[in-house]
């Protein structure tokens, strides 16, 4: 069946690029671009994006709001590789899409942007959250729902010392554009609010699985908090280490943490981890129990928050859509006008000066009897 699939979304890619029209319209559909780590370290990232998306597609077409039209999704992996991202771009682009929901992470994100935008092909992403990765007028048909670094620094340094009465602070990053502008904000306002830093250093990403020798000098400067900025599988692989050589203070991590395989592969090691999200499902909101309970009918689990971006930012995209039709022109114009839209649970508006619309809404978590729990 997955056979099946990608090869009837090759035929329609083929279809579009040999019909040399200007939109991502053929016959009676509208195809939409869909794209993140399918596979790799941040594959349950990736596929979470897609279920987000598909979902809010099905929704807009069962509303019958195009009048016999319908939305298709063209789901590519790019395996959270910059490069790849710049070749997924490239093929949206000449297969002539409308417009672009992805990519996971920041680095991906920039990546393909040159193309998008040289190609004229409107990107929402719905989780690239670097604080400056749009810059404007130069990135004009790019745009975002995310989250954004800068206030989660701002969350974190004050779960940390304020909530947490913690002091003194080590630090482990991964250098990424992900993690850099993680580290800068957390940074940041943990100077503002007091913080003794005791260890700060970064890793590369993808060159070492055995981080015992960094974990040994950092409890070597004796923290009485150990925050981790990376992906989660790789936050899961270090907590496993720092508990095995008896580090037993309290950790933090960031949202990216917030994902069943953290649970898995951390295991026990992972008890009492604090995090952040910027969604969670024991939400009271009657919207987010809409999306919730649909969410857990179509895919037998519950939503993530890359899940519920996902899901918000492709209901943005399909409303330009609406306004803008298959014009990529006028679906950039209708994302730029758009004022206070509900796409999901709160209005996303945009300006020509301003093309993000982060999502600022944290619930603090707790890794409790192997599950996440929120902390009031």
């Amino acid at each position: 069946m997955k056979r099946l699939l990608v090869g009837l979304v090759g035929v329609l890619v083929v279809a579009l690029v040999a019909s040399g029209c200007s939109s991502g319209a053929s016959g009676d559909s509208i195809t939409v671009g869909v794209v993140g780590p399918m596979t790799g370290d941040s594959a349950e990232c990736g596929r979470d994006i897609a279920n987000g998306a598909k979902m809010a597609v099905e929704e807009f077409n069962a509303s019958g709001v195009l009048k016999g039209k319908k939305i298709v999704v063209d789901v590519q992996d790019d395996k959270g590789d910059p490069n790849q991202a710049a070749i997924i771009a490239q093929r949206f682009v000449d297969a002539k899409v409308t417009g672009v929901v992805g990519h996971y992470s920041s680095s991906a994100t920039a990546a393909g942007m040159p193309a998008y935008q040289k190609g004229q092909v409107p990107l929402l992403a719905p989780t690239a959250s670097k604080p400056d990765l749009i810059k404007l007028p130069e990135h004009s048909y790019i745009f975002r729902t995310a989250d954004s670094q800068e206030e989660e620094g701002k969350i974190l340094a004050d779960l940390f010392i304020n909530k947490l009465k913690k002091k003194n602070i080590g630090i482990f990053f991964v250098a990424t554009d992900w993690g850099n502008a993680n580290h800068e904000h957390l940074v940041k306002n943990l100077k503002k609010l007091g913080a003794n830093i005791v260890y700060d250093k970064s890793y590369t990403p993808g060159q070492s699985i055995d981080f015992q020798a960094s974990l040994t000098a950092m409890a070597a400067a004796k923290p009485d908090l150990y925050y981790f900025g990376c992906e989660y599988n790789d936050a899961a692989m270090i907590i496993r280490q720092a508990r095995e050589i008896g580090i037993t203070e309290t950790i933090g991590c960031s949202c990216l943490e917030y994902a069943d395989e953290f649970l898995t592969l951390g295991g026990k090691a992972v008890e009492g981890v604090y995090l952040d999200t910027i969604f969670f499902p024991d939400s009271p909101d009657p919207r987010d129990k809409a999306f919730i309970d649909g969410y857990k009918q179509r895919y037998g689990k519950l939503p993530t928050f890359n899940a519920s971006e996902a899901y918000e930012g492709t209901k943005v995209l399909l409303e330009a859509i609406r306004i803008g039709g298959t014009d990529r022109a006028k679906v950039r114009d209708a994302l730029e006008n758009m004022k206070d839209f509900m796409a999901f649970n709160r209005p996303v508006s945009y300006s020509p000066d301003n093309h993000n619309s982060f999502n600022s809404h944290y619930t603090i978590l707790q890794v409790k009897d192997g599950k996440f729990v929120a902390v009031h």
